[in-house]
């Protein structure tokens, strides 16, 4: 969103293809409510809307549109990839067997 933003603003026209049901990536499916909650993240992404950013949901690029078309299509393309796959930080586990840190992640 942060790039779609840029490039907007700079008078880019843009499309954004959101693998989901609904834009933000990490910031709506990733925070907790009681850190951010979602409609801070709808209000921008209806203000770039308003801005003329195009977003297309549950468009999986390479599945659902081709990446030849968005070549095609479209005079550059930015990839922004987003992780839908939780890590663990193994430093959390040791802190706490040191008993450095009590908070349980």
């Amino acid at each position: 969103m942060a790039t779609a933003a840029q490039l907007n603003s700079a008078g880019h026209w843009v499309t954004v293809f959101e693998r989901d049901d609904e834009v933000g990536g990490l910031l709506r499916y990733g925070i907790p409510d009681f850190k951010l909650e979602k409609w801070v993240v709808q209000r921008r992404a209806k203000l770039m809307e308003e801005e003329g950013v195009v977003f297309k949901t549950s468009t999986n690029v390479g599945k659902d549109i081709k990446v030849s078309e968005i070549l095609y299509d479209f005079d550059a393309v930015v990839l922004s990839g987003g992780s839908t796959i939780p890590r663990d930080v193994p430093i959390i586990a040791e802190l706490q067997e040191k008993k450095l840190i009590k908070k349980k992640f």
